[in-house]
């Protein structure tokens, strides 16, 4: 029965997928998860975890926070798929159920700065960043205008660092 606990699977799942993960978004989905579905999923059998139980619990995950909601609830929808491949269960619950069945994700309005003296401010703050990666990638979105999952998937071969060319 231990097999079949819901905090086993997630552990399983979390130490399969940690090798194609940063440390970063690890330790996130980590905590969130302990902190958010551990206390209500742990100790149970995912065999008996039903549609209404998982709509549920993530109401009063959304009442807290859409965001960290919507994120669990991608996360958690992997977790049941691992144990379905994982031949834990059958099927998996998440099929028959959206993320729009829990609420609406509310997307906040994020106006561009178009004052000059708010701008620099931006682009000074982008000093502030504790991750490097994070601080470059603000940097080259600001002067290039490019939306952040162009920059993300870019590769190698569309720069030519001769002509100081993006193509």
């Amino acid at each position: 029965i231990k097999k079949f606990m819901f905090n086993n699977i997630m552990t399983d799942y979390l130490n399969f997928y940690n090798k194609e993960w940063s440390e970063n978004y690890y330790r996130q989905t980590y905590q969130r998860l302990h902190k958010d579905v551990v206390p209500a999923f742990g100790l149970m059998d995912v065999r008996e975890i039903k549609e209404k139980f998982i709509l549920n619990e993530f109401k009063k995950i959304y009442d807290r926070s859409n965001h960290v909601a919507e994120r669990l609830f991608t996360t958690v929808r992997e977790i049941f798929r691992f144990a379905v491949i994982q031949e834990y269960i059958p099927t998996n619950p998440f099929n028959s159920l959206k993320f729009a069945d829990v609420g609406k994700l509310e997307h906040g309005h994020y106006p561009a700065i178009v004052d000059p003296k708010e701008l620099g401010l931006y682009l000074r703050s982008i000093k502030e960043f504790p991750s490097i990666t994070t601080r470059i990638a603000l940097l080259m979105i600001s002067h290039t205008l490019v939306r952040s999952g162009e920059l993300r998937l870019s590769t190698w071969d569309e720069f030519d660092f001769e002509e100081n060319r993006w193509y």
